[in-house]
């Protein structure tokens, strides 16, 4: 793509009419030169002067004009020719970069594919509610090369979301702190439990609803993901990342079916344990 501000001055332009008006002043030179010599007359400034009344001369005397505007011809061509280069240039850079960006994109779908599988296949096979939970947020954030991953569970009275699983130090943390939030408090995971929507903050600096973890000082990205099963809330996933603007109206909605089928496989080992306990009774 050509640059649609000012063109700058041609640089070979004026290069090759400066060189090829050196050149040209070599003609009248020699030729005035060899003027005075067959004429035997003396170098000086009169006999200079007087061979300029040869004709020839004055023919001869215009060569550097002539030589200055083929050489700026030339030049000007070259400039242009260095233009079309250099415009071909910002047109593959301009490609080569769409193509990064488009396999950067594939490699993120498959990714998330992956770890979608992976999650069915632990959903499947894990009937504990707590360590459906727990490999789920590991994979996440694995899968994803995440910040943080968390899930949040509601509490028999449906006002407040008690975190049952995070990963890394700050997980252990505030697993052991019994961290929660309040169901449609001024935080994004109690905002999207209580309206069953996911919530995305591409800046938390700049998000209104939003708690600041002292826990997670690094976190630049948030999606609150409501867990709902059923009609029924049951909880909320969150997932952070350290970079700005992480996540994607696309992975709302990939994330989002992500959290639909652990909502599916959470309640179903609700039911399993119900049917266990009455079993026992």
């Amino acid at each position: 793509m050509t640059p649609s501000g000012p063109r700058a001055p041609s640089s070979y332009t004026l290069r090759y009419a400066v060189f090829g008006t050196l050149f040209g002043l070599g003609f009248p030179v020699v030729a005035t030169i060899v003027l005075i010599v067959t004429h035997g007359m003396s170098i000086s400034m009169g006999s200079w002067v007087e061979a300029q009344r040869e004709p020839l001369l004055w023919i001869i005397d215009t060569a550097p004009f002539v030589v200055g505007a083929v050489a700026a011809l030339a030049g000007q061509r070259e400039d242009r020719l260095q233009s079309v280069v250099a415009a071909l240039g910002q047109t593959q850079q301009a490609l080569e970069q769409r193509v990064a960006e488009r396999t950067q994109l594939i490699e993120r779908r498959t990714n998330q594919i992956l770890a979608g599988a992976e999650i069915a296949r632990a959903a499947g096979a894990e009937l504990d509610p707590e360590g459906l939970l727990t490999q789920v947020v590991n994979l996440i954030r694995d899968r994803f090369a995440l910040y943080y991953a968390g899930a949040f569970m509601l509490d028999s009275a449906g006002t407040t979301a008690e975190l049952r699983a995070g990963t890394g130090e700050a997980g252990a943390v505030m697993l052991a702190n019994r961290h929660h939030l309040a169901v449609g408090g001024q935080s994004m995971i109690g905002r999207s439990i209580a309206e069953r929507q996911p919530r995305i903050a591409l800046d938390v600096g700049g998000e209104a609803v939003r708690f600041n973890n002292p826990a997670l000082p690094l976190t630049r990205s948030e999606m609150a993901l409501p867990l709902v099963a059923r009609g029924r809330a049951l909880g909320a996933l969150t997932i952070q990342s350290d970079l700005p603007a992480a996540f994607s109206d696309e992975d709302i909605v990939s994330l989002q079916g992500m959290a639909d089928l652990i909502a599916v496989a959470l309640d179903n080992a609700r039911l399993f344990q119900e049917a266990q306990r009455t079993l026992a009774e």
